[in-house]
């Protein structure tokens, strides 16, 4: 089997080959398909995040979700490590955390157990709601954490992201779903 660690270098590989041409249009389709699914309909909050490097872009989704009403969370990665997830709005300040991933400053926090919607970033994902991320585990604690109080988790990819089957270790925190350009795919 491929490890976790080849098949971060060839699913990178392969985000980085779409053009940007593509990957707005990707963001657009994703955002469309958004305003039709039912559960958006349906929730109020929801976390997402602002892309960086070759992931999947957020801001489409940002803008259509607060452009319908809904409350917006972006995440923070507080002094223990850990996810947290502060209010967002248009004009907010951002700031780039270690990582360089854009945050929130000084925005309220929200309570994660109480989100409707949470997308979260990947670098691969199989048929069977394995996610592949960064490495650092954020999003695989967090998920642990809310094991209690289930909310829905869908990753943001490109259809070419998908892969047959990811290995999966004992950490590893499953998704619910994903949306790619070509709309929504459910595993619950």
């Amino acid at each position: 089997m491929i490890s976790k660690a080849q098949w971060r270098v060839t699913l990178r590989a392969r985000r980085e080959a779409i053009s940007p041409a593509d990957r707005l249009a990707a963001a657009q389709k994703a955002a469309a398909h958004l305003i039709e699914a039912d559960k958006f309909k349906s929730s109020t909050h929801i976390a997402l995040y602002y892309a960086v490097g070759g992931e999947f872009p957020t801001k489409a989704l940002i803008d259509t979700c607060l452009a319908y009403g809904k409350k917006v969370y972006l995440p923070v990665i507080d002094k223990a490590g850990l996810l947290t997830f502060h209010a967002f709005s248009q004009g907010a300040t951002l700031i780039a955390n270690q990582f360089g991933i854009l945050e929130p400053k000084e925005a309220p926090l929200f309570p994660a157990h109480e989100l409707d919607l949470l997308f979260l970033p990947l670098v691969g994902f199989d048929a069977k709601g394995n996610r592949l991320g960064v490495g650092g585990g954020y999003y695989d604690r967090l998920l642990k954490s809310l094991e209690s109080r289930p909310i829905l988790s869908i990753g943001l990819a490109y259809t070419c992201q998908e892969v047959d089957l990811l290995p999966k270790e004992p950490q590893d925190q499953p998704i619910q779903g994903v949306l790619t350009e070509n709309g929504f795919r459910f595993w619950y």
